[in-house]
């Protein structure tokens, strides 16, 4: 299995110039969840609980990843959750 260096959804982002859909969030998401904290916690991206810390420093990571971020200001961000 070959890893792509970028998620599928940061390169649809990038070339059709537009804001990631929910679910390429999610997909975002998901990817940092399993590189970086998958080891550490021992549960998948799913079992994280919704509205916790937790999760939303990850969409919130997979936000920026996507380029997402540039454009939300602090209330944004808490709103997009």
């Amino acid at each position: 299995m070959t890893k792509h260096m970028f998620a599928p959804a940061a390169v649809a982002c990038l070339v059709d110039g537009r804001s990631p859909r929910p679910e390429e969030v999610d997909e975002m998401a998901a990817k940092i969840w399993r590189e970086a904290y998958h080891r550490l916690w021992k549960i998948e991206w799913s079992e994280v609980e919704p509205g916790s810390r937790l999760h939303a420093s990850i969409l919130a990571a997979a936000l920026a990843a996507l380029g997402a971020l540039a454009s939300f200001g602090p209330d944004m961000l808490n709103a997009a959750f």
